[in-house]
């Protein structure tokens, strides 16, 4: 096996490793939202901290090392397909934050994560933020120290950014939002002026169940989901986070 394949198995059987411990801690979630009592939150927080440092034990290997040495000196063109040179990106970045963040920060984040889900939804039926107000906080901070660890030269927001669009920079969104805040004003100045003339039952639809279903199965058929890796169920808003990494 040449040093390229080589380090592609290493990659392979990391990203796999981090996955699964991803889809252990996603079911956690979903215990959360379903069926987990109150008094049950603290302790299955603290398995769900247990499992984000031993993922982050399975990343600090030598073999991992020298892997992410090696891909992060390689250009983009030099990959032998681009679904490599992606999956080197996330391995980077993984590696990057198991090695600089502390794993008590890190249990700690994913902990309060959890927590904060149930709060949430706590505050979302109660219709009081206040309730929410506190715990969201000790998120933003948490968050913001993880990304200080990560990248102490780089503002927070910037390092967070790049974990989801790497190479966006955050003036190239501030200028974006600098644009919305003058043209929204102005668009809805203009509809003002119009919206006398519109019909308000244009707003309002009654969505049957039955229609809805029909409507996300012939989705999911068109972009190519595997119906045995998911289900229907009812949520507070229309999102799934919960996705396994054979779902798509």
């Amino acid at each position: 096996m040449n040093l390229y394949d080589r380090h592609i198995s290493t990659l392979r059987d990391a990203l796999r490793w981090q996955d699964y411990y991803d889809s252990v801690k996603q079911l956690f979630e979903f215990d959360m939202w379903q069926t987990l009592p109150p008094a049950g939150r603290p302790f299955r927080g603290e398995i769900a901290g247990f499992l984000t440092k031993q993922a982050k034990a399975q990343l600090l290997s030598p073999a991992v090392a020298d892997a992410v040495e090696y891909f992060s000196a390689m250009p983009q063109q030099e990959f032998r397909e681009i679904r490599h040179w992606g999956a080197a990106r996330r391995f980077i970045r993984l590696y990057r934050q198991a090695s600089r963040v502390p794993d008590d920060l890190e249990a700690a984040l994913v902990t309060c994560s959890l927590e904060n889900q149930m709060i949430w939804r706590e505050a979302l039926k109660a219709s009081d933020f206040d309730i929410y107000r506190p715990h969201m906080k000790r998120l933003f901070e948490l968050k913001r120290e993880v990304a200080q660890a990560v990248d102490p030269d780089s503002s927070p927001f910037q390092v967070m950014v790049d974990q989801f669009d790497q190479g966006l920079k955050s003036e190239d969104i501030t200028r974006l939002f600098d644009e919305l805040k003058w043209a929204i004003p102005t668009m809805l100045s203009l509809a003002e002026g119009r919206s006398s003339k519109a019909d308000p039952t244009l707003l309002s639809v009654v969505a049957e169940r039955s229609a809805a279903e029909r409507f996300m199965a012939d989705f999911m058929a068109g972009t190519g989901i595997d119906r045995t890796r998911t289900s229907f169920g009812g949520v507070i808003h229309p999102v799934s986070y919960c996705i396994g990494p054979r779902d798509v």
